[in-house]
């Protein structure tokens, strides 16, 4: 009974380790216009925000807490840190299908992309396989925000809190 318990201890502390020695993957680039000195992905770190599958997070924090480095001269107070993880595709049609629209269909778009939430706003570079992400430091909450994703001089708009994966028309990827 006592080695069982020493081999799922010896277990346990192994499968700890190789947890705390993986690091989650960096996401494509971006940014967000007026936080220049602070390092979002550091924030998201700081705040344990962990990015898993498509789709939107938000939480609120105390910037007062967080490290000087972190807070550069900002004023303190209750922040609202959103993550938004999207993936966008071009279907090979423009306007309505009368047909769906099948994994086939679908290619990446990867192209730095202008956003807008609300009053804030910035880019992101979308990955070979069109994957994205924001990460936006805010006064208040925008997951009910309009959030609009702009490429060139087509845009398109979704509520924050339902933004996962775009199918957007062919002319957005060429």
């Amino acid at each position: 009974m006592m080695r069982k318990w020493g081999s799922l201890i010896v277990l346990i502390f192994g499968v700890t380790l190789l947890s705390r020695c993986t690091t989650a993957p960096k996401g494509p680039e971006a940014t967000q216009e007026g936080i220049e000195g602070i390092s979002l992905e550091e924030l998201q770190d700081n705040l344990g925000m962990e990015m898993g599958d498509l789709g939107s997070m938000e939480r609120t924090f105390n910037s007062c807490s967080l490290p000087k480095p972190l807070r550069e001269n900002q004023a303190c107070g209750t922040r609202f840190f959103t993550l938004i993880h999207f993936r966008v595709q071009c279907r090979n049609s423009i306007g309505t299908t009368q047909t769906a629209v099948t994994e086939l269909d679908l290619r990446a778009l990867r192209k730095n992309l202008e956003w807008v939430i609300g009053d804030y706003r910035g880019s992101s570079r979308t990955d070979s396989d069109g994957y994205g992400i924001i990460r936006v430091v805010s006064t208040k909450s925008l997951m009910k925000k309009r959030f609009v994703l702009k490429q060139g001089k087509t845009a398109l708009g979704v509520q924050t809190a339902e933004v996962t994966r775009l199918i957007v028309p062919e002319n957005w990827c060429d």
